[in-house]
């Protein structure tokens, strides 16, 4: 299964109190929601080309972060 990110979300990193955050807003809906910068990073991998376990060797190979394949395909179910 292949997601994409959806590149028309509004996006804007903010630092509350020394932690990154991205608050995200979706025009279409008017939904709002905020991202830690790792989760923000993790769905930017979401290009709908690879596959989720590609996308998880990738987030440890680029940011040393590892995450268990269903834990990812649960933030998926989030993000969506």
């Amino acid at each position: 299964m292949a997601l994409i990110f959806r590149t028309d979300l509004e996006c804007s990193r903010e630092d509350k109190q020394g932690m990154i955050f991205y608050h995200v807003r979706d025009p279409q809906s008017g939904a709002n929601f905020d991202l830690y910068e790792i989760e923000y990073l993790m769905a930017l991998k979401l290009d709908g080309v690879r596959e989720v376990d590609e996308v998880v060797a990738d987030i440890y190979d680029d940011y040393d972060f590892e995450i268990s394949l269903e834990d990812f395909e649960t933030f998926m179910a989030q993000l969506s």
